[in-house]
């Protein structure tokens, strides 16, 4: 965390959205909460074809929301119809590290 934050401090990273689910004391944020709340941006990056993302947690329920939240964010940013925007982030370096919880 502290690591991400100096990256984002030093302008490596452009911006930095931090979810934490399992942290005692915090409210509960999900890596798809902030992809929703921040669509726009997120399309924006999708776009580039540069784009890669890396997705690491639980392949039953978190790999599947943060997918979907990657082909809402092109429907509703992009313009695409829902199968269009399955198919762009299908076509996406996308890649899972995912495991059984």
């Amino acid at each position: 965390k502290d690591e991400l934050a100096g990256m984002h401090k030093d302008g490596t990273l452009t911006s930095l959205h931090v979810a934490l689910s399992r942290t005692s004391g915090v409210q509960k944020v999900y890596v798809q909460d902030l992809i929703a709340a921040n669509a726009k941006e997120v399309w924006s990056l999708m776009r580039d074809p540069s784009c890669r993302v890396f997705v690491c947690g639980d392949a039953r329920s978190m790999a599947p929301s943060v997918r979907r939240a990657f082909i809402d964010a092109a429907h509703s940013a992009g313009g695409m119809s829902v199968s269009s925007a399955e198919s762009f982030v299908g076509g996406m370096a996308y890649i899972e590290d995912v495991w059984a919880g």
